[in-house]
């Protein structure tokens, strides 16, 4: 049983200093406040941190490449972006990260494609329709035309999921932009790199499709398009194509 005249115990962090009475506990504190999680490998973390200094030149990285590397917070990164995983063994060196990426073009999950349609059905209904597919589908409700939305997963044909299907019917409606954003660049399509290719990989399994360019979410689309899609609708031989942005572009009779 502690009490407080007992002599305050050392902090067991090794620092040396003695802890502190806990009136609620009644009881002397095992460690000092914060030193629960080691006061010396903090203290020796915080000494190797090298603070920014006004007027001087940025530091190296301590890979010992000699290029310069970024601050963030007021301290200079330890690493060139990159660099932290020189000379290290294992899984994060380079030749285990190399040996990783060329078994997962192998073993890759997403090459199944039971698991890539649950992966891609969830990720749409946790994401909804874009933008520009609502926008696209307040049109079709608009125009009363048998088009729904599947781009949240619903529909999957030859391992893609395509935006629109016509009810009851093999044909589809795909829908984009100029071009996607990635994280540091944008994917430009075209309608060879694109259009033609998606028609192509859909024909393949006996499915027609019209792929509809949009400038953006706020762009209406003409009622050119509206009869485009009456006919693509109630043909039995439907032509393919592309309407790009304010053209038609016929592909398949």
């Amino acid at each position: 049983m502690q009490t407080q005249s007992d002599p305050a115990p050392l902090c067991s962090c090794g620092c040396g200093e003695r802890t502190k009475w806990n009136p609620r506990y009644k009881r002397w504190g095992k460690f000092i406040f914060k030193h629960a999680h080691g006061k010396t490998k903090n203290a020796a973390r915080q000494a190797k941190l090298r603070p920014v200094v006004e007027g001087e030149p940025p530091v190296t990285c301590l890979c010992g490449c000699g290029k310069p590397v970024v601050a963030r917070r007021g301290r200079w990164s330890d690493y060139h972006k990159g660099h932290q995983n020189i000379g290290k063994k294992g899984l994060m060196s380079k030749k285990g990260l190399l040996a990783l990426s060329e078994r997962m073009k192998v073993s890759n999950p997403m090459f199944n494609q039971v698991t890539a349609e649950k992966a891609h059905r969830t990720r749409g209904k946790n994401q909804g329709p874009s933008k520009l597919e609502a926008a696209f589908t307040l049109s079709i409700e608009k125009w009363n035309l048998p088009i729904s939305f599947v781009g949240d997963g619903s529909l999957w044909v030859d391992r893609r999921n395509p935006d629109y299907r016509v009810n009851n019917q093999d044909k589809l409606v795909e829908l984009t932009s100029l071009g996607i954003r990635r994280s540091d660049h944008l994917e430009e399509r075209t309608v060879e790199g694109y259009g033609l290719q998606t028609i192509e990989h859909y024909m393949r399994s006996n499915w027609r499709t019209i792929v509809v360019f949009k400038h953006n979410h706020r762009s209406q689309p003409p009622l050119q398009l509206k009869e485009i899609l009456e006919n693509f609708i109630s043909s039995t031989d439907p032509e393919c194509g592309i309407w790009h942005f304010n053209r038609w572009i016929p592909v398949y009779p």
